[in-house]
């Protein structure tokens, strides 16, 4: 038994601090975090249950696979159409590790798609790259500012999630699980679809899980669409990837859509066939919703 005749202040103050304080922050947290994403969720379906428009988008943490799943359950049950999910793991196993297929299995089973979204996965760019001695006007300003270098890489965080999801084999487990990558840019989609094939067929020898039925990109095909930003070359990026993966979105009323995204849009798909245009346009999205958005 140690006591504090044993320890000096700062040592009894991290034990304190690792044998009491740390577990009951681990017990309570989690559930401060479903709390508020509960809270969240009720605001957002009593905003959007007066006209069948809007589609409301819940949010769920993913620290607890358990509590996630229940939380899931609640926020279908209020009527949000989608389930927005962070881009980052939890902080000890991975978002494919089995204890979160009943999080995946309630999302196909209730026809429900997971969404990521800008900053749900941080800003991976390290910030010393931004003490440069170079002076940067603020392009939005307040807690959504976003840089050139942000926008960089600031597809990193939904790129490697759904790589995992896609390598781990969740898609395949869940063939009928859909999602949606919102305000992250498409662009970035041509060079990954080629590289999660890459990735499969090199390291099948050594990762037998890798050995699905299908091509790494086939899943990513049937099941995930993106939204590309109004100044990417949408009709070069349908042309590259095919046009079942992107749609159109424009973040209003916000300005980070451009002041006019369907003059962008239509400028850049000027070449695009009327059909891949409309599934531009329409059906992917209604894809991606499924029976709600139909």
């Amino acid at each position: 038994m140690v006591t504090d005749r044993d320890l000096g202040g700062a040592e009894l103050a991290r034990s304190f601090f690792s044998g009491v304080v740390e577990p009951l922050l681990d017990r309570a947290l989690p559930g401060l975090a479903y709390a508020a994403a509960r809270a969240h969720n009720r605001a957002i379906a009593e905003f959007c249950k007066g006209d069948r428009r809007l589609l409301g988008v819940g949010f769920v943490p993913l620290d607890d696979a358990e509590l996630a799943a229940r939380e899931i359950d609640e926020a279908i049950a209020l009527g949000c159409a989608a389930i927005h999910l962070p881009s980052l793991p939890p902080a000890k196993i991975s978002p494919t590790h089995p204890s979160y297929d009943g999080v995946w299995a309630r999302l196909q089973d209730a026809d429900v798609p997971f969404m990521l979204h800008v900053g749900g996965g941080g800003m991976p760019f390290p910030k010393a790259f931004f003490n440069n001695d170079r002076p940067v006007t603020d392009f939005l300003g307040g807690g959504e500012n976003f840089h050139s270098k942000d926008f960089m890489v600031g597809h990193y965080g939904p790129e490697t999630f759904l790589s995992a999801m896609v390598l781990d084999g969740v898609f395949e487990k869940f063939p009928r699980l859909r999602g949606g990558c919102i305000e992250q840019g498409a662009m970035w989609i041509v060079p990954w679809l080629r590289r999660l094939d890459i990735s499969q067929e090199t390291f099948v020898r050594t990762e037998p899980s890798l050995r699905l039925p299908m091509k790494a990109s086939d899943y990513v095909r049937r099941q995930l669409k993106f939204t590309p930003y109004p100044h990417e070359p949408v009709g070069w990026i349908i042309e590259q990837a095919g046009p079942e993966l992107c749609l159109f979105s424009s973040d209003y009323p916000l300005i980070e859509g451009g002041r006019n995204p369907l003059k962008r849009f239509e400028n850049s798909t000027a070449g695009v066939a009327e059909d891949a245009k409309h599934r531009f346009y329409t059906s992917n999205f209604v894809e991606m919703m499924g029976a709600r958005a139909a």
